[in-house]
């Protein structure tokens, strides 16, 4: 009789989190966004990345991409390997000034921020609502 098969634990996985400094915005008011990763277990997790970039911040209205926090970056294409302990570890800080990829600004509205880990495959984050708000 053959051994009954045993399932394997997935591999643990890191949270990521984004945070905006504010709900709402002024015009000529940009948004900061802080984005981290939790390790919600008791071991560090090693995550490979395909490039020096280790993480992106993209915005939308609606359904469409507006802006991409890495637009315009180059990154070296190198396997980079990154440790991460137990609890939350912050990756970074951008600075959003209400405009577009291309540098337009925007018009009053709503719009989503994701945060990603730039990992093959990306993972993804939450979603976090900001509002732009008409003169």
């Amino acid at each position: 009789m053959e051994p009954a098969a045993t399932a394997q634990p997935a591999p643990p996985t890191l949270t990521i989190l984004v945070a905006s400094d504010h709900p709402t915005y002024g015009p000529g008011s940009a948004a900061l966004f802080t984005l981290a990763v939790d390790n919600p277990t008791e071991a560090p997790i090693i995550i490979t990345f395909p490039s020096a970039q280790t993480y992106d911040l993209v915005v939308y209205s609606g359904e469409t991409e507006v802006w991409r926090s890495s637009a315009g970056s180059a990154f070296a294409a190198a396997l980079a390997e990154r440790i991460y302990p137990p609890g939350v570890t912050l990756l970074g800080r951008e600075r959003w000034g209400w405009r577009d990829t291309s540098g337009n600004p925007l018009p009053p509205g709503s719009y989503r921020v994701i945060g990603t880990l730039t990992t093959a495959p990306p993972q993804s984050g939450n979603t976090v609502e900001i509002t732009l708000a008409g003169p």
